[in-house]
């Protein structure tokens, strides 16, 4: 494998480790880890504290599936030849991104950090309940977003048509 071919070989690699990362992490933390933490934590107290530092590492995870994923959707724009359907496809793949990462970093560095200083201070209230509810609402919207990446990303990787000429069962008949 040459230059361009191995570019677009570690591009893929780059874009399907960063989304797996970042969608497989949502996943594994919203229906695994917090329902386990919450059901078996002899107080919610804990599980919250348990919670909050898994979604802080996996805030570091993300970022780095991000990176990835945005250097993978690079590498494609740069190296590829498309149609123009399939370069707004691209553009609005990228955009799905970019819009996932921007809510990353508004609960990393705003959201969360609120709702520690409420749990610090033990103002577990309605406040912190809305904040909650903001953040869920805002990963449900990140999910969805990456779904839209991955589908996207699935539809620009089919084949383009094969010419009837070179279609299964298109040449001779086979003699017995």
């Amino acid at each position: 494998m040459k230059g361009r071919g191995l570019v677009l070989v570690l591009g893929g690699l780059a874009q399907q480790v960063g989304l797996s990362l970042w969608l497989g992490g949502i996943l594994i933390v919203g229906a695994a880890v917090a329902p386990a933490a919450f059901r078996t934590l002899p107080t919610r107290s804990m599980a919250g504290e348990v919670v909050g530092a898994c979604l802080r590492g996996f805030n570091t995870v993300t970022l780095v599936a991000a990176a990835l994923l945005l250097l993978g959707l690079a590498v494609d724009w740069l190296n590829r030849r498309r149609t123009t359907w399939e370069r707004t496809l691209e553009l609005v793949r990228f955009l799905c991104t970019a819009i996932a990462l921007g809510i990353t970093l508004f609960l990393m560095t705003s959201l969360m950090p609120r709702m520690d200083a409420l749990r610090q201070a033990s103002a577990m209230g309605p406040q912190f309940d809305a904040m909650h509810h903001t953040y869920t609402t805002f990963t449900y919207l990140q999910l969805a977003l990456l779904l839209a990446v991955a589908t996207l990303s699935a539809q620009l990787s089919l084949p383009k048509a094969i010419p009837a000429s070179t279609a299964v069962g298109s040449g001779p008949p086979l003699r017995a």
